[in-house]
């Protein structure tokens, strides 16, 4: 499948983590070149640059809006352009029962969502719109999830999601007549090591059958559905 990516080049923060690697994978595979932004697990997003070919990796951190900046620049000053930008990089929330009581919520646990999430995830738009708007031409993609609906218990979770959905709607049309769409992906639960106690429990789907959580994967039917997902995408 041809998605037009080739010679195109794309920063994927939160890269090392589960969904971040295969959409980084699918990129490389349709001709972009990726950056692989990450935070402290270096280590796997080298090991995977060095799988990928035309890769580079990149450190930030969404508190620091000048690591993001400069994470930005590099793959720019690398590559001389920088054409797409897929943030899966986010501060896992934990887990909490869904009869938590939102008081109960500690201040903190607000700030790592909202103040390293949700404006994390708006700084690094910020980086990297000069260069799109440069260009004429520009992609991003923002991961949000189903909690964004509600998630009881986790409701500085759902809040900080939540917002990346104004953000997109924002950037429509603010961004949109510059040639830069924005779109939200949610993704479901996969299987990975921020679930460790989901993985021991049945999941349901919305009619409330049991079933399991998917894997995304590059490889055989569901990489292609990989692959058909993200021409969705950066179209």
């Amino acid at each position: 499948m041809d998605l037009g990516l080739t010679d195109k080049t794309a920063l994927v923060t939160g890269a090392s983590g589960d969904i971040g690697a295969v959409i980084a994978r699918t990129l490389a595979a349709e001709g972009a070149r990726v950056a692989l932004g990450c935070h402290t697990r270096r280590d796997q997003a080298e090991q995977l640059a060095g799988q990928l070919g035309a890769a580079m990796v990149v450190t930030h951190d969404l508190a620091d809006p000048a690591s993001i900046r400069a994470a930005a620049d590099a793959l720019a000053q690398r590559w001389g352009r920088l054409d797409i930008l897929v943030a899966c990089a986010w501060v896992t929330p934990g887990w909490a029962r869904p009869d938590h009581p939102a008081e109960d919520t500690p201040i903190a646990a607000w700030h790592d969502q909202m103040r390293r999430n949700a404006e994390g995830t708006a700084f690094t738009v910020q980086a990297v719109l000069p260069y799109m708007r440069a260009a004429g031409w520009g992609r991003i993609v923002l991961l949000s999830s189903g909690a964004a609906d509600g998630a009881p218990g986790l409701e500085q979770y759902a809040a900080a999601k939540a917002a990346l959905h104004g953000l997109a709607r924002s950037l429509a049309r603010s961004a949109g007549p510059a040639g830069i769409l924005t779109n939200v992906v949610m993704p479901g639960l996969i299987p990975g090591g921020g679930l460790p106690r989901l993985r021991s429990q049945p999941q349901r789907d919305r009619r409330g059958n049991p079933g399991r959580p998917g894997r995304l994967t590059t490889r055989g039917p569901r990489g292609l559905r990989a692959r058909q997902l993200l021409k969705t995408w950066v179209e």
